[in-house]
């Protein structure tokens, strides 16, 4: 038993060691970053696809700079085509393809158009496009190649547009600032302007949290995830909130027939009201309809105001359409599986549940947010109300193990309170 939990521990730490990494390339730190990832692809701590990953972004840091030549080139292509090989071997199909995405743009840093176009055919041609986050990225790609020949700036500049109102409407807050930064620099660049630096800054975290901090995240993140088996249920419940990605997933579970019918609850809360204002239901119905669900597959709850409103109201919209399930599926952000789960424990006892969640790292949900510290302030919010709603009658209590609370209290002393309650 010591054995297996001092792995555990070993695979914690240098998961964080790769998060961390993560957040100085995002701060600019890229030699130093590409060095640690070269160092990360061959910890054994690390299972497999945390190692492909690894290799991957050596070369994405690598490629950053303006331009590639000579060693630089060749050291970023072959990291790329290794993580390349790794993917096809662990059967990861949607990293393989993104993988494809940026060689392309490896080669395009090197100078190299045609190579890069040919990678990036490979990149579309093996994209599943299942989300609007995998379009955007593909999408980017191309047009980054368009606009490196001057006869196809001006396709490029459009596809960029495009691209920029698809990630803004879905708040891919990451994606639009990465346009951003590369339409300022082909801009720069086409007006021979290369002294200047504006639009080449890389988006920066708020705050970067310590090594520890991270590490009481990641036991807080992994805490929140209930870590149920997907199992078909009678009916599924998507809770809104700000992340679209709970549309998402429930559109790909539907398509592997988890479940007949699904509600989406959600009104307007100050967090989501600008971004989605006719209800967090309503946008995320039309999305997953655009993502190929039937639209008398769904019902709408638009009136929900909070979790416990998201339960309770959808029980009765589906009774009033005769559906009365046995088994209830929640999918929602992944760190509110769990007061999901004590809420819908408390409100409908009778139902079976399995909770659902994009299957995220807590690296890749600060990549997509942007900002460390925000991720941080909501994992102790939601651990808070955990903690707390019980005691009011909103859901039932949990075991919240001790050194969960242990992290919990150090990262409120560390300051990250924003989204605490009362």
């Amino acid at each position: 038993m010591i054995c297996f939990k001092s792995l555990r521990a070993d695979r914690r730490h240098a998961q964080v060691e790769l998060l961390t990494t993560v957040l100085a390339e995002m701060s600019g730190g890229l030699e130093e970053s590409a060095r640690q990832y070269q160092t990360l692809a061959e910890d054994e701590r690390l299972g497999a696809l945390d190692r492909a990953r690894a290799r991957l972004w050596i070369g994405t840091a690598l490629s950053k700079k303006s331009r590639l030549t000579g060693d630089r080139t060749d050291a970023t292509v072959a990291a790329i085509a290794r993580a390349i090989q790794d993917f096809e071997a662990l059967d990861e199909p949607d990293e393989w393809s993104v993988s494809h995405q940026k060689l392309a743009l490896a080669y395009l840093a090197a100078g190299d158009p045609n190579k890069a176009a040919e990678a990036i055919d490979i990149a579309a041609t093996g994209n599943h496009l299942g989300s609007p986050l995998q379009q955007v990225r593909l999408n980017t790609a191309q047009a980054h190649i368009l606009c490196s020949d001057s006869a196809s700036r001006e396709s490029g500049f459009k596809l960029l547009d495009e691209t920029y109102l698809l990630a803004e409407r879905f708040g891919l807050a990451h994606q639009t600032a990465s346009i951003k930064r590369i339409r300022a620099d082909i801009e720069s660049q086409a007006k021979q302007e290369k002294s200047q630096s504006n639009g080449r800054k890389p988006v920066t975290v708020t705050a970067s949290p310590t090594n520890e901090q991270l590490e009481d995240a990641l036991l807080i993140w992994q805490y929140h995830q209930m870590g149920h088996e997907l199992r078909p249920v009678d009916a599924a419940i998507g809770l809104g909130s700000h992340d679209v990605g709970v549309a998402d997933y429930a559109a790909e579970l539907y398509r592997r027939e988890y479940f007949p019918v699904l509600v989406f609850s959600g009104g307007n809360s100050p967090t989501t009201k600008a971004r989605f204002p006719r209800g967090e239901a309503v946008h995320y119905k039309e999305h997953a309809v655009s993502l190929g669900m039937p639209a008398d597959a769904i019902l709408v709850d638009a009136d929900a105001a909070n979790t416990g409103q998201n339960i309770s109201l959808s029980r009765d919209l589906l009774a009033r359409h005769e559906i009365r399930p046995d088994r209830v599926m929640l999918i929602s952000k992944p760190y509110m599986e769990r007061r999901a789960y004590a809420t819908c424990r408390k409100l409908w006892p009778e139902v079976q549940i399995v909770c659902a969640s994009e299957p995220l790292k807590l690296d890749d949900y600060i990549s997509t947010i942007g900002d460390a510290k925000l991720v941080l302030d909501m994992l102790v919010g939601d651990l808070q109300r955990i903690i707390e709603y019980p005691k009011e009658g909103f859901a039932v209590a949990q075991e919240v193990p001790a050194d969960v609370l242990g992290a919990f209290q150090r990262l409120i002393d560390a300051g990250f309170t924003s989204r605490l309650v009362g």
